[in-house]
């Protein structure tokens, strides 16, 4: 049985703690969940690599309304008393509940009565000494969104990622190419069928109500695999930044409106799919989103990183610190970078710390649904990159932590300037010069801290010895680089078994500031390869 399938006696528990709960609350509505109801179900079948179905989901309700409330470890009539007690006396309707396996706590999801705001109940059920947690249901945002609709319907070709000669990925994949390494991508869903990432699957699942139906025609967490571990020398398309890394999709957020690039995702169903991840012993674990801080998020994210994940999360432009999750202490961050050395650095409010490490957010060309591919913009590509690097880096040292890998991609960042201006005459004292006149000098270039892959893999076989073990040329020696000090991993690691299943926060795509095109595709697909551009 997989992990994310609920046992029949769990389904029968469960099923009697939401029962007695409801009928409980007297002046509650009644009645189990539904489409229109908002409530989540409370157990679904998982879906492996190619197939169908969904993993614990959570109805598109008015999560607003929505009070989670979290009980710790104890037996199951325990659990089912405590939570029908609730409801009676806060007036709530029980509407979900789930075991979180990873913290062996139960998370109950309640609708609020009319005449009480979920912040309210919150801050009334928190004072109950039976209650670990109780929050809000909140919503997040996917950082990104395509640079231009209705673009790209042919075969792309690697000169087109100008993130690859940022990353210097030539050099760094004659080290590694991130084999044996599983990334769990929690996101909307992947078109697991793609050309590009046919047989990076390792498994899949929704937690997301009907959210196999939409699945494989979801256009974020496609362009999301694609950036990770699009297939490498295959004669299609691009090439991922990790290969041969795999990954674990897990939907747990839906575009909205339909169609659109824009994704929302609720604490419930981030909860899930967080949950999922860690039992599924994923290595790396990617969120490209951000939200308010989530205290029920916080904790599973703590969990992840002490069982030795690394987490990586995308940034809130807008915000100094990143935003949630991003500024969690051990959460590799990376700030987006322009899109190629010697360009403008990004606009005033986008700029982040100066000190902040960068990664290739602009004009991302990756895989989209029906085997198409377009460019996107936004900090969650930047966060992809780095995801992808921390897969190779884990090739090498399958036993880094996650505030290892952070460190490692640190210390190899490589400085580039950026001038103020791409106009020759700006940036200057006085302004434009005219013929005769004395030259200026010119105000000091603007350094950012690159992502770069070869300077981080060159370090960690430096440490780890693995360059000469596997009889691969390595990049040069990274002259600025410092000794690594961490401790040695074991030689290798087994392939993390196949996952099987998949909490809440609204989202939308953020955007860089100025996205501009830097090439067209050229069409030069097969009529097999060839296929539209989805817009969402």
């Amino acid at each position: 049985m997989s992990r994310s399938t609920v046992s029949t006696a769990g389904r029968e528990w469960l099923g009697t703690v939401l029962i007695a709960a409801t009928v409980a609350a007297s002046g509650c509505a009644s009645g189990g969940g539904g489409p229109s109801s908002g409530v989540p179900d409370r157990a679904a079948p998982s879906v492996e690599a190619g197939g169908t179905g969904g993993a614990a989901r959570e109805e598109r309700g008015d999560a607003s309304r929505q009070v989670l409330v979290v009980l710790p470890p104890a037996p199951p009539d325990h659990w089912a008393e405590v939570t029908s007690h609730l409801a009676t006396v806060h007036g709530m309707t029980p509407i979900a509940a789930w075991e979180m396996k990873s913290l062996r706590e139960l998370c109950v999801v309640y609708e609020a009565p009319p005449y009480a705001t979920p912040e309210e109940l919150a801050e009334r059920l928190t004072r109950n000494p039976r209650v670990l947690l109780a929050q809000p249901n909140q919503s997040f945002r996917v950082q990104g969104e395509a640079v231009l609709e209705g673009a790209a319907e042919s075969d792309p070709y690697l000169e087109l990622q100008h993130a690859a000669r940022t990353l210097r990925l030539a050099a760094a994949h004659r080290l590694a190419t991130g084999r044996g390494v599983t990334v769990a991508l929690v996101d909307t869903g992947v078109d697991v069928d793609h050309p590009d990432l046919r047989g990076r699957i390792a498994g899949v699942g929704s937690f997301v109500t009907q959210g196999e139906k939409t699945f494989t025609s979801d256009t974020h967490g496609t362009a999301i695999a694609g950036v990770v571990a699009a297939a490498a020398g295959n004669g299609k398309g691009i090439v991922g930044v990790a290969p041969e890394a795999r990954i674990l999709a897990l939907k747990a957020c839906w575009h909205e409106p339909p169609g659109s690039r824009r994704a929302l995702c609720t604490s419930y169903t981030l909860a899930q799919a967080l949950d999922f991840a860690i039992g599924a012993d994923a290595r790396v674990l990617t969120l490209s989103l951000t939200g308010p801080d989530d205290a029920l998020l916080a904790r599973l994210l703590e969990r992840a990183l002490e069982t030795g994940m690394v987490v990586v999360a995308a940034v809130d432009v807008d915000l100094a610190d990143g935003g949630f999750p991003a500024r969690l202490a051990g959460v590799v961050a990376p700030w987006p970078a322009p899109p190629e050395e010697g360009a403008a650095p990004p606009a005033e409010g986008d700029a982040g710390p100066a000190d902040a490490l960068r990664a290739p957010a602009e004009e991302i060309l990756t895989t989209t649904p029906r085997g198409a591919y377009d460019f996107f913009s936004g900090s969650s590509f930047a966060a992809a990159h780095a995801a992808g690097v921390a897969a190779l880096v884990l090739e090498l040292r399958p036993g880094a932590t996650s505030a290892e890998v952070e460190a490692l991609l640190d210390r190899t960042a490589r400085l580039a300037d950026r001038n103020p201006s791409l106009d020759p005459g700006a940036g200057r004292a006085g302004g434009p010069r005219t013929p005769g006149d004395p030259e200026p000098p010119a105000p000091p270039a603007r350094a950012l801290r690159l992502l770069d892959a070869a300077a981080a893999l060159g370090d960690a076989a430096a440490a780890h010895g693995d360059a000469a073990e596997r009889g691969r040329d390595g990049p040069a020696p990274n002259p600025a680089r410092r000794p690594n000090p961490s401790r040695e991993a074991p030689d290798a690691h087994a392939p993390p078994a196949s996952p099987a299943g998949a909490s809440g926060i609204q989202a939308s795509c953020g955007r860089l500031s100025s996205p501009r095109r830097s090439a067209m595709i050229p069409a030069r697909a097969t009529s097999a390869q060839r296929a539209p551009s989805s817009t969402g």
